[in-house]
């Protein structure tokens, strides 16, 4: 992929990067969560950031956890900013019912490339 990215379309992986991967881990089987991972840390220059969807409720036989996930990303430089879940405070707009608790299993991650 990082191949394709450089070479076809001219990406510049010299340029700090914004990432958005929403409602996409969890449909990945564990190996292609860890090869996206891996192409997008050798695309991505200090001060990239990578702003990520993730479920609580998938079965461990799928696409790692947000913990597995946080671990890879940080043996890649990665420095996980702030993990927010629907509804927290700070995370909800005014648009999430004001009696109704947190989300539990939809949230997102937000990481910065150091180094």
């Amino acid at each position: 992929m990082a191949d394709v990215l450089t070479k076809i379309y001219k990406f510049d992986s010299s340029i700090p990067t914004c990432w958005i991967l929403e409602g996409l881990i969890m449909y990945l089987k564990r190996p292609d969560v860890e090869q996206l991972m891996n192409n997008i840390s050798k695309l991505s220059p200090c001060s990239s950031y990578l702003i990520l969807n993730f479920s609580t409720n998938m079965p461990d036989t799928a696409s790692p956890n947000i913990d597995e996930i946080d671990e890879m990303l940080g043996t890649s430089n990665w420095k996980k900013v702030i993990r927010l879940m629907f509804g927290e405070e700070g995370f909800h707009y005014n648009r999430y019912p004001e009696d109704k608790p947190a989300n539990k299993i939809l949230g997102f991650a937000m990481y910065q490339k150091e180094k």
